[in-house]
This record gives structure tokens, sequence and C-alpha cells, in this order.
């Protein structure tokens, strides 16, 4: 990783470049986008094999409208729901 050292008051305080950050920001981005989408199914798979909403959050951390807007129970966010 490319860093740029500074000395604050007798410590030494580790900063990213801009250009750093904004490599580290996209990289991560990209892997979120590619986890969500593997997410879905992962989550979907689950719930048709038979796991309760609970488990799927229990066993994720994921929030239970999440859960519901996976499994098609819940519209997307941004969809009118009438």
């Amino acid at each position: 990783m490319q860093y740029v050292l500074r000395m604050r008051s007798g410590r030494s305080v580790t900063e990213l470049t801009a250009r750093r950050a904004r490599q580290m920001l996209a990289a991560w981005a990209a892997e979120q986008d590619a986890a969500s989408s593997r997410r879905d199914g992962v989550v979907q798979a689950a719930i048709d094999a038979g796991l309760r909403k609970s488990e799927v959050h229990r066993l994720t951390g994921m929030a239970r409208t999440t859960i519901d807007r996976i499994a098609g129970t819940l519209p997307a966010m941004g969809q009118d729901p009438r």
C-alpha cells in the first residue's frame, strides 16, 4: 500500500494519498456490488430451502426488511407500494 507518513506531536500518523484512497474506495465499491448480487441469490436460495426469515437474520445480521425485499414480500426501495 502507498502511504505518506507525517509527524504530529511526536507521533507517526499514517495518511493515505488521495490517489490511493480513491483506488481503495473504487475497489471496495466493486466488491460490494459483486457481493450484493451474490447475497440476494444466496438469501433467496436459503428461503426457498425452508429457512425462516428469523434464521436468515440471525446467521447474516441482515435486516428483516432486506430479507423480505429479497424474498419478494416487500417492494424494492423506490417503488410505489400501491
